[in-house]
């Protein structure tokens, strides 16, 4: 029990600094985060001018509006059962390598200027891929950061994704604005290629340290390591997360907020450009603008800021069992006990 109790306390972490100094591994992760995460913002911006200019008709900005959400949501549980039973850092390269992929064939379909289904495709296509590419960047950090580390990593992902909100449009909105749509959208292929050469970088730590980092961060969750191993099946284990929403009234609260934020979001995104482009005569970059605006006084996303405060500390433990934090474990932990 005494070496279970020194074992659950870990020293005091040192800082962003100290972390950043000392740690190589976590320094290039954080690199290819920050360089990939602008570019999803970036290019949608190209993409909604795009559309717009082409056609005219806002329906082809809710359908991107869908897609998007619609892919991440149904791939979700899959892309964390991924990030637990592969090498994370290869999803991680492939993923980038594939989206930077779709994003090439996007430019070539904004210079010839092929259907806007098309362009549509891509969005899909992108959103599938980037599933698996997020589980598999939370579930890596414990095995590149200790333990007493892994509070400032999360903080520090947290700080370069708010970030990543705040210059992604006001960057694609100066480039669809000066270059064009077509050009943004290389350059966001381009942040796909250079974050996979970030993440070739990364050396992750030697397992007999991940594992115990393991066994303490599963205790803490009430279970023990042994029950957690082997893994239940994937559809066990969505099922399990499914019949916790069900059942929780809690949890079908936080659910719904959620689905109403994204909701609220993907129609904020519309209006921008419209509101952008037909009422201020902002040109194609307006949209990209008016985000950044929105970013410095909060942000649309702070409908659920709520929502993530509550499954934040789940997350984190889940990460540092080195396991993916996937819709169906965070479900089943946050179920009649702190919701």
């Amino acid at each position: 029990m005494t070496d279970a109790v020194e074992l659950a306390a870990p020293p005091k972490s040192g800082g962003y600094r100290a972390l950043w100094q000392r740690n190589r591994s976590w320094r290039w992760l954080v690199v290819s985060i920050a360089v990939s995460t602008p570019g999803d913002l970036l290019y949608s911006i190209a993409l909604a001018a795009e559309l717009y200019r082409r056609t005219g008709d806002a329906r082809w900005l809710g359908a991107v509006a869908v897609v998007a959400p619609l892919g991440r949501m149904v791939l979700a549980p899959l892309g964390g059962d991924m990030a637990d039973r592969m090498d994370r850092r290869r999803i991680i390269i492939t993923c980038n390598v594939l989206r930077a992929l779709i994003m090439f064939l996007l430019t070539v379909f904004v210079v010839i200027e092929a259907h806007p289904l098309l362009l549509v495709g891509c969005v899909l296509f992108s959103a599938v891929v980037a599933t698996p590419q997020r589980a598999a960047s939370a579930a890596l950090v414990p095995g590149v950061v200790d333990r007493s580390d892994l509070a400032v990593a999360n903080a520090a992902d947290a700080v370069v994704n708010q970030t990543a909100w705040l210059l992604g449009p006001a960057i694609g909105a100066a480039l669809t604005s000066i270059t064009g749509p077509a050009v943004a959208m290389f350059v966001n292929a381009l942040t796909f290629v250079a974050a996979a050469a970030c993440v070739t970088r990364i050396r992750l730590r030697p397992a007999s340290e991940v594992g115990s980092a393991a066994a303490v961060a599963i205790a803490n969750l009430g279970a023990s390591p042994e029950a957690d191993a082997p893994p239940k099946r994937f559809v066990a284990r969505t099922l399990e997360g499914v019949a916790a929403i069900r059942t929780s009234k809690a949890l079908r609260s936080v659910t719904l907020l959620l689905a109403g934020s994204l909701f609220v979001f993907g129609a904020e995104e519309v209006l921008t450009v419209l509101f952008a482009v037909d009422r201020l005569r902002l040109g194609d970059g307006g949209a990209g603008y008016l985000m950044t605006a929105g970013e410095l006084r909060g942000g649309p996303r702070c409908v659920d800021c709520e929502y993530d405060r509550i499954i934040y500390n789940y997350s984190c433990e889940y990460r540092a069992a080195g396991t993916a934090p996937s819709a169906g474990r965070t479900a089943k932990c946050l179920h009649g006990r702190h919701v």
